[in-house]
């Protein structure tokens, strides 16, 4: 009688839990106990090792995280959050202490109003050099974005455009303007065993930012002007993250007057909310590589994160980035357009391949929830 008990307890267990028993072979989660610790676990998803580079911004403000996804992905880096105050940013700091390279070089993004001078004096007293301690800053978060633009590697042909009051729309886009020109080593291995030699390129473009009110800073207008570009590539052009309610239109007309190498606007991402838009960008940025490459699947692996908030996606981004992966937003469920993505990425996943995929959530239960990611796991089931 009591193995009869303990039996039909069982599979009353198991009727109540039956995604969850399945989700560990398709779903991990990282997260910490608030953004600084999260950005942290992400940092050891990037690199449990020593890493040559770290980029630190302000934990309670977006924009200059932003323009900095692309960086950190170009220089294989996380992106850590720190407190406006020292004494709350351990997280960040213990990281570098144990896992830089005493000659690494640490980015700063923004001015002393975002992360104070005090930070720098607290590195040096860690042992890092000044001359590696490298602070991007504008008077405003417009030159920031510039600041950061400058040190980024790209032939000066192509940018993205955000904007520089709300995020929604362009956390996805981050990693797009990251990952834009990789050739993967997936995608060299393919085109060369179709007579085309290709060696693996380590792309990203500049990610600039605008305010919503139509006009173009100068800063940003002077930056596009001064980057250096040969005669024979393309002029310029410029990929929108969110619609016209978002950036207007008259912001790509000033673009078009006062840029002297304007070309033309390549990809105006955007929809009825950040969910839409977020479907648009990542259709457009991770579709159809993986299975010209003969493994019948597109997207190996998937992040996913909260949409509502920033820091945490924006830290996700970078690990996405650099594993030239989507970045996929939910809020307390799973919006329509999510649905119709990951739908979409569970169908070309199975053409001709019996991998499944990989989702890294990004973030703790409090903010997705685990019946979400039970939800999110019953997706490709």
């Amino acid at each position: 009688m009591k193995k009869i008990w303990l039996l039909a307890a069982l599979l009353c267990f198991l009727w109540s839990h039956p995604l969850a028993a399945m989700a560990a072979d398709k779903v991990e989660r990282v997260y910490g106990m608030n953004r600084f610790q999260t950005a942290v676990q992400v940092a050891f998803k990037i690199n449990p090792g020593t890493v040559e580079n770290v980029v630190l911004a302000n934990g309670w403000s977006f924009a200059d995280a932003l323009a900095g996804v692309p960086l950190a992905k170009q220089k294989k880096a996380p992106l850590l959050f720190v407190d406006d105050k020292v004494s709350n940013s351990w997280d960040a700091l213990s990281y570098i202490d144990k896992h830089l390279d005493r000659g690494g070089t640490i980015y700063l993004l923004g001015g002393t109003g975002v992360v104070p001078e005090n930070f720098v004096d607290k590195l040096l007293e860690m042992g890092f050099e000044r001359n590696k301690i490298h602070r991007l800053a504008g008077r405003d978060r417009y030159e920031t974005a510039v600041a950061i633009a400058w040190e980024i590697q790209h032939n000066g042909t192509e940018y993205f455009m955000a904007s520089g009051e709300n995020y929604p729309d362009a956390l996805s886009g981050s990693v797009l303007a990251a990952v834009l020109g990789d050739i993967t080593h997936e995608q060299a291995t393919y085109q060369s065993a179709q007579g085309t030699l290709t060696y693996p390129v380590d792309g990203g473009v500049p990610l600039l930012l605008l305010p919503s009110d139509g006009s173009v800073p100068q800063s940003v207008v002077e930056y596009l002007n001064s980057v250096r570009v040969p005669s024979w590539l393309p002029k310029q052009f410029f990929n929108i993250l969110g619609g016209a309610g978002v950036i207007p239109q008259t912001a790509l007309d000033s673009l078009s007057r006062r840029v002297d190498r304007f070309g033309w606007i390549g990809w105006q991402l955007g929809g009825n909310d950040r969910y839409e838009t977020m479907e648009a960008i990542n259709r457009s940025g991770f579709e159809g590589y993986a299975g010209l490459a003969g493994k019948g699947y597109n997207v190996p692996h998937i992040y996913v994160a909260y949409g509502e908030d920033f820091p945490d996606a924006l830290a996700g981004a970078v690990l996405a980035a650099l594993n030239h992966a989507p970045l996929v937003l939910v809020n307390e469920s799973i919006p329509g357009p999510v649905r119709d993505l990951l739908s979409t990425y569970r169908y070309e996943n199975a053409e001709g391949s019996s991998i499944s995929t990989t989702l890294t959530v990004i973030g703790p239960p409090d903010t997705i929830s685990e019946q979400t990611e039970n939800e999110l796991n019953a997706l490709f089931d």
